[in-house]
């Protein structure tokens, strides 16, 4: 059960990479545009601590990754606008 959850942990870790590794070549791009952009992230989240959540005896917090891409966004005049799609229905 343990490796169970530790494999579950590691692919909402390597999730998590992929993710922001698109947000910093995103930003990276919008960089070089003029003026205020906005990014529309509609997600329904994911765990900051994936290894807690599977009970994986060695956690790892992701917030470093999180904080580095904002500060990207931030310093390129992106906006990121997360939005919650948790509760809604496919219509």
């Amino acid at each position: 059960m343990a490796s169970m959850g530790a494999a579950f942990a590691s692919d909402d870790t390597r999730r998590m990479e992929r993710f922001f590794a698109v947000l910093s070549a995103l930003t990276g791009v919008l960089r070089a545009r003029e003026g205020r952009k906005e990014v529309f992230l509609f997600t329904d989240g994911f765990a900051i601590n994936p290894e807690a959540v599977y009970r994986n005896p060695n956690p790892r917090r992701r917030t470093d990754d999180l904080l580095r891409t904002a500060r990207e966004a931030s310093s390129a005049r992106v906006i990121l606008n997360p939005v919650s799609t948790l509760g809604l229905s496919p219509r």
